[in-house]
């Protein structure tokens, strides 16, 4: 079995990964009566057993899968000092490469036919910057469909207390590495109006604290508590990009908030930071190291890895090394955090919370400065015997309202 597999279990693996053009071309041919006629009289031959071809399909699928369960039965009956333990041990390490071979395949496959799909379907909006959007290292995660709401710029002062506001859909294409916006086109296809890199982009629900828009509050038909606050920190443009959306479903927006937004604390330990692979910490290795038990990972001087886990308290890595992809635990002080996607995102976050900090800082103090000088010639009149003293008309904003931080043109 082990010399078997070594030599020719891999035409299991270009079967699995021909499984959805298999399934596609079972299909185009079922549209011809011809061979449906001829498939159902195969398939009521005896020899079939009343089987369908879709069960043959799928034999040698079932086949490599079920191997590793019974290899691995009669590993767990062997003597440690039999002859056959260790040709069996090493059987079993082959045909689990296999199965995993066959997954993988199978599943890069269907990406790579998705992503050919995608291309198809997509174009680019003539003042939208082209990129190549099928890579060998690019796939898709989710796509679903989100409703912009905004107002036209420098309409504030038409609105009437509850009007309503505009709004425009969107199809949302969230790829590994960036997220893709564009605009169901009438023939079916869509057309691409912004993307930014994955790492760069931010959605949340509102809170307490944040600054909306003037009469946003008493707009009709806007549930507040379902409204994202979606940025794009550097779209095609370079530029920072602030909407509000809502999405079809409570479900919806949790999940795409998590998928773009994701805890980076450990919910067991406070103090563990986990990072995604999409916007991970890059280091090297500053010194060799060997590792001293099986969690360890050995280290060569001047190798590059990403980091998955950090423990800062006990000073720990946990970290995917860039050359052979081995997982394992070094410690933070052999290695050095080096240039990558991942300080670039985290300085533009920063550079954007700041940002935001001061627009709520000048906000307040523009409010207090306005109150103290209200309340000061309020103070002057009562001094000068006046009985009335006066305020701002009652609906309008106010003079030194806060520049708002979203955006509200409308494409």
């Amino acid at each position: 079995m082990r010399d078997h597999a070594i030599n020719h279990f891999q035409v299991y693996v270009k079967y699995c990964s021909n499984q959805v053009d298999q399934g596609k071309l079972l299909k185009e041919l079922s549209e011809n009566p011809r061979f449906v006629e001829a498939l159902k009289e195969l398939e009521a031959s005896p020899v079939c057993q009343a089987l369908k071809m879709q069960s043959f399909l799928m034999l040698p699928m079932q086949r490599i899968t079920r191997l590793p369960l019974l290899i691995g039965a009669i590993f767990s009956r062997l003597d440690e000092n039999s002859a056959e333990y260790e040709p069996c041990h090493e059987a079993m390490d082959i045909i689990d490469k296999v199965v995993h071979e066959c997954n993988d395949s199978a599943l890069i496959e269907g990406r790579r036919k998705e992503m050919l799909l995608l291309e198809q379907q997509l174009k680019f909006r003539g003042d939208v910057k082209l990129f190549p959007l099928c890579s060998a290292s690019r796939w898709l995660v989710k796509r679903g469909d989100a409703t912009r709401i905004y107002w036209k710029e420098n309409a504030e002062a038409k609105l009437t207390f509850g009007r309503k506001v505009s709004k425009q859909m969107y199809n949302f294409l969230l790829f590994n590495d960036i997220l893709v916006i564009a605009k169901k086109k009438s023939d079916g296809n869509f057309l691409v109006v912004d993307y930014c890199p994955r790492n760069l982009v931010q959605m949340s629900t509102l809170l307490e604290d944040d600054k909306l828009p003037y009469g946003m509050a008493n707009a009709k038909n806007i549930d507040l508590n379902q409204v994202v606050l979606f940025t794009m920190l550097q779209n095609h443009e370079n530029k920072t990009i602030e909407w509000m959306l809502t999405f079809p479903t409570e479900t919806e927006k949790t999940q795409w908030i998590e998928l773009v937004t994701p805890n980076t604390t450990s919910p067991e330990n406070p103090s563990e930071k986990i990072y995604e692979d999409w916007d991970c910490p890059l280091v090297e290795a500053v010194a060799s190291i060997e590792a001293e038990n099986s969690n360890e990972l050995p280290l060569q001087k001047g190798d590059k890895a990403n980091v998955l886990r950090k423990l800062s308290d006990s000073g720990w890595y946990y970290i995917e090394k860039l050359n052979d992809g081995q997982k394992g635990w070094v410690p933070i002080l052999a290695t050095r955090e080096i240039e990558s996607n991942h300080i670039r995102a985290r300085n533009f976050k920063q550079r954007h919370a700041f940002l935001k900090l001061l627009t709520s800082m000048d906000s307040f103090d523009t409010t207090t400065s306005t109150n103290d000088l209200l309340n000061n010639n309020n103070a002057s009149h009562a001094q000068l015997g006046h009985a009335h003293t006066s305020a701002p008309p009652s609906g309008q904003p106010p003079q030194h309202q806060q520049t708002n931080r979203y955006s509200y043109y409308n494409e």
